[in-house]
């Protein structure tokens, strides 16, 4: 008995990669998650970045068209493009959570020194940051006699800021 010889099965040529239920999905998922992330790009990198981010998420999903072509293809870059803008915006997500935490921080010494004394610290000398990177984002001010910090982000231009008398605020680029 003879076994038949074995043929060479060279699928890369006529194979059209996932169906297109799944491109469909992995688009969905992938594109619907960075589109309801859009939100936050809004608060980590000012208002100007949030059309940039949207067009990002948009092309991304126009990627899809290129599954007539080639779904193999499509589903790559659908999931390297997409899953770099959601990586990237779940990063500044938690910098942005980091950085508050170091707010809520820095106002609990300042409240406890203003109860201790009577009065508000000249500076933020006595504190010890948690995330000494974001030192150099926190300013600490008295202007007109009210306790004001100021702190940023990413950029300057895109601040936040918690003053004595009228709580947190922000002000996109």
């Amino acid at each position: 008995m003879e076994t038949p010889p074995l043929q060479n099965h060279d699928t890369s040529r006529t194979s059209p990669g996932p169906s297109w239920p799944i491109l469909i999905a992995i688009t969905l998922v992938i594109c619907g998650t960075a589109a309801c992330m859009t939100h936050n790009v809004y608060y980590t990198e000012g208002e100007i970045m949030v059309g940039v981010y949207a067009f990002a998420t948009a092309g991304t999903a126009a990627l899809l068209l290129l599954g007539l072509a080639n779904r193999s293809l499509a589903a790559w870059l659908i999931v390297i493009c997409g899953g770099s803008l959601v990586l990237w915006q779940a990063y500044q997500q938690r910098r942005w959570a980091i950085l508050h935490e170091e707010v809520v921080g820095v106002l609990a010494h300042i409240h406890q020194i203003q109860q201790k004394t009577g009065n508000y610290p000249t500076t933020l000398d006595g504190y010890t940051f948690s995330h000494p990177e974001f030192k150099s984002h926190i300013s600490y001010s008295f202007p007109e006699g009210k306790m004001s910090l100021g702190y940023y982000l990413n950029n300057p231009g895109t601040g936040y800021w918690y003053h004595q008398d009228s709580g947190f605020g922000y002000y996109p680029d």
